[in-house]
């Protein structure tokens, strides 16, 4: 009866929270991811959500989850166990979820720890080859980057910034004007 509605619900949706979680899972960061989590599932209980509203958050917070291990992994040996997975899209409680994700995450974590370095090595490369591919396209944006890195703009824009000490915008920009340069160097081409 004292329930919020469907639209409250959407209103206030962690949708920030969220996007933190996947952030400090990206940068392998177990001790912010849990309490990130914790977060979230202490406003949860705080907020009088139906248990179908509960259940939408716990599986978005599963397929972050998920999602960010499956693309860290890629170039490594690290597999998610299909019991784990099972468990973890069949919960029954908020705190059953909680204590499995705590579990894979620490696990996760500190295996994929190992091979950060590599990792970030490489993410980084394949997304500065990319751009590179990819600026003078006229629908390129930070938006069709995160997109196709499966990324939020907010996550790749700092992400990008933390490995190279560059705005991504200020690196489109000296790529675009270096190639301009070229491009009045090397051919007849007008300034225009």
């Amino acid at each position: 009866q004292d329930q919020i509605t469907m639209n409250d619900y959407l209103q206030s949706y962690p949708t920030k929270e969220i996007e933190k979680l996947q952030w400090n899972l990206l940068q392998l960061d177990a001790s912010n991811t849990m309490r990130v989590l914790e977060d979230i599932i202490e406003v949860m209980r705080e907020e009088r959500l139906s248990v179908a509203c509960v259940r939408m958050i716990c599986y978005d917070i599963s397929n972050t989850v998920v999602r960010c291990f499956t693309a860290l992994s890629a170039n490594n040996s690290f597999v998610l166990p299909g019991k784990v997975m099972e468990e973890i899209v069949s919960f029954d409680t908020v705190e059953e979820l909680l204590e499995l994700l705590k579990e894979l995450i620490n696990d996760a974590c500190t295996f994929l720890q190992k091979v950060k370095e590599e990792v970030k090595d490489q993410r980084i490369h394949v997304l500065l080859d990319y751009i590179a591919e990819n600026y003078s396209s006229p629908n390129f944006s930070i938006d069709m980057i995160a997109d196709h890195f499966q990324l939020s703009p907010s996550n790749l824009s700092h992400y990008f910034k933390a490995q190279t000490g560059r705005t991504f915008s200020a690196y489109v920009q000296d790529l675009r004007f270096s190639e301009s340069c070229r491009l009045l160097r090397e051919t007849d081409e007008s300034v225009q």
